[in-house]
């Protein structure tokens, strides 16, 4: 398999997407209109607590979406809740709950709308880019459990990459560390210099030296051979 469960997924994605915008291009050409949605968040220069939750309120990030079309449909505050508090002084002295939780702004969702109509159109990249960031929106039931299947078979691959068989040479052993080199020999498995670290630790300890293969095993690379 190798990179070939990689190659599937990306092919296999980049088809989805190349047909969702052939979908829309065809939809456009009869008359029809598309609406593209996104949301910024932003936050807001709020006290709480005497302390602000933001050094200044800034609507920089929209400048350049309002140049490329993007129009501000709506706004959703997010807010910090706090409970109150009622002071007393004299013989009871204290402070206690107000009954009450106190709702403070401390950043806005910015909703934003971007029409593509026949009027308004888009370049292949930008819509492939949209649909690509968006996939799981945009695929059908099955084509999102196909890709969940192959992502999950890409990462797997991946994974086992990252964590391939080596073969070290004599020059390469002599390089080792003390304990990587102790690695090597009695568990059959490369790690860094760190963990080689950890797994000397963990000798000495009847139950620390049960768990030194599986962790081996987890952030090691398996040696398939080796020269002294």
């Amino acid at each position: 398999m190798g990179q070939t469960e990689i190659d599937q997924y990306d092919s296999y994605k980049v088809d989805i997407v190349k047909a969702k915008v052939q979908s829309l291009r065809n939809s456009i050409n009869n008359g029809e209109v598309s609406f593209f949605y996104q949301s910024v968040y932003l936050p807001v220069d709020s006290t709480v607590v005497k302390e602000k939750t933001a050094s200044e309120f800034s609507v920089k990030a929209l400048r350049p979406l309002g140049l490329n079309g993007w129009d501000i449909v709506g706004i959703v505050p997010k807010t910090l809740g706090l409970g109150l508090e009622n002071s007393s002084f004299g013989s009871t002295m204290g402070t206690t709950w107000g009954a009450g939780v106190g709702g403070n702004v401390v950043g806005v969702y910015v909703l934003l709308k971007k029409e593509f109509s026949a009027t308004r159109n888009f370049s292949d990249e930008f819509l492939e880019e949209y649909i690509s960031e968006n996939i799981s929106e945009f695929a059908t039931e099955s084509e999102a459990r196909m890709l969940s299947d192959m992502l999950s078979k890409k990462l797997e691959e991946e994974r086992r990459s990252t964590n391939s068989d080596v073969h070290i040479t004599k020059d390469q052993f002599s390089k080792l560390t003390y304990r990587q080199k102790f690695a090597v020999t009695e568990y059959g498995y490369l790690l860094s210099q760190d963990d080689a670290e950890v797994v000397g630790k963990m000798l000495g300890s009847i139950v620390k030296e049960r768990d030194i293969l599986p962790f081996c095993q987890t952030n090691g690379k398996k040696v398939l051979s080796f020269e002294k």
